[in-house]
């Protein structure tokens, strides 16, 4: 059974920056360290292969977890969601 799943890609101009993408959590799992393993198998993997730099667009849920893994809040933002 899949619980989770996540990822990261490499910004287009900074080499040696990526951005978290599309960490998920089967809902009925949460608060049991998926999320946090699926992240640090995520940066893991990008300084493997070089990432210097992590960045994530996150939710107001999910930011205590990013904070308690060393990310740091630069400010709120706003991502349309293409909705009319």
């Amino acid at each position: 059974m899949i619980v989770g799943a996540g990822g990261w890609t490499r910004d287009k101009v900074h080499h040696q920056r990526a951005h978290v993408r599309h960490v998920v959590i089967d809902h009925r799992l949460r608060r049991r360290g998926i999320a946090r393993a699926v992240i640090r198998h995520s940066l893991n993997a990008a300084e493997w292969q070089g990432i210097t730099e992590m960045a994530c667009w996150s939710t107001l849920t999910a930011e205590p977890l990013y904070a308690s893994m060393g990310f740091v809040s630069e400010r709120p933002m706003e991502v349309p969601c293409g909705l009319t």
